[in-house]
């Protein structure tokens, strides 16, 4: 190997790596608004849940004081409790919409 060509390889191979490291750092980018975007998504089904058993434990203290009726640690029937995990549990996921 003469001087040209190990300089040609060397080249070739810094440029390279260089690249690798430029495709690293858009990906990472990538990662950082996807992250982002997750916690916001969480953020978001944090307050609606949150709302959504305040709302119902008023709703279920009323009505269970009227009916006698047993409630879950969080305030609704056990009922209810069935149907808010059902619905959950039918929405998709906010990380199935990914496409890293």
């Amino acid at each position: 190997m003469n001087l040209d060509e190990l300089e040609a390889q060397y080249r070739y191979a810094i440029d390279d790596v260089l690249n690798q490291m430029q495709t690293v750092v858009l990906l990472l980018a990538q990662v950082e608004t996807r992250t982002i975007q997750i916690g916001n998504s969480i953020q978001g089904i944090r307050d609606m849940m949150e709302s959504f058993i305040a709302a119902q434990r008023a709703e279920a203290s009323s009505a269970a004081a009227l009916l006698g009726e047993k409630q879950t640690a969080y305030g609704v029937s056990e009922l209810e409790h069935q149907e808010m995990m059902t619905k959950l549990q039918a929405q998709p996921s906010p990380l199935s919409q990914l496409d890293l």
